[in-house]
């Protein structure tokens, strides 16, 4: 029998503890879920069709309106830190950043910084 790589359970023990169906995933313990949502600001991206399943993977499609024949706009939960960064610029330019003004300043430096790095070749 294949065991998980936590304490060597098998890996329906762990749900079976939670309560949970096999596949179904639990969340975070109250506390934590309420700190997360201190930490979070909603940022509106602009995002191409090409990259708007991708994108699903961070918001739902309930935070999404179309703007255009090509585009919609996301209400993305973003946390200020490195990895929220690099989600939304490893969109590259399928997404543009609409606000907050400090999250679309950031994005423009960090864009910059990464331009620089290919200029002059």
């Amino acid at each position: 029998m294949r065991t998980s790589r936590f304490w060597g359970e098998r890996p329906s023990s762990c749900c079976r503890r939670a309560g949970l169906a096999r596949g179904q995933r639990g969340s975070s313990p109250p506390r934590y879920q309420n700190m997360l949502e201190r930490m979070q600001t909603r940022s509106e991206v602009r995002i191409h069709w090409s990259a708007l399943e991708r994108a699903l993977a961070f918001c739902s499609w309930e935070n999404t309106k179309p703007d255009g024949d090509e585009h919609s706009i996301a209400s993305f939960p973003f946390v200020e830190n490195d990895y929220h960064y690099r989600i939304l610029l490893g969109f590259g330019d399928a997404c543009e950043c609409l606000g907050p003004p400090h999250i679309r300043a950031e994005m423009g430096r960090r864009a910059r910084g990464m331009a620089a790095l290919y200029e002059g070749q």
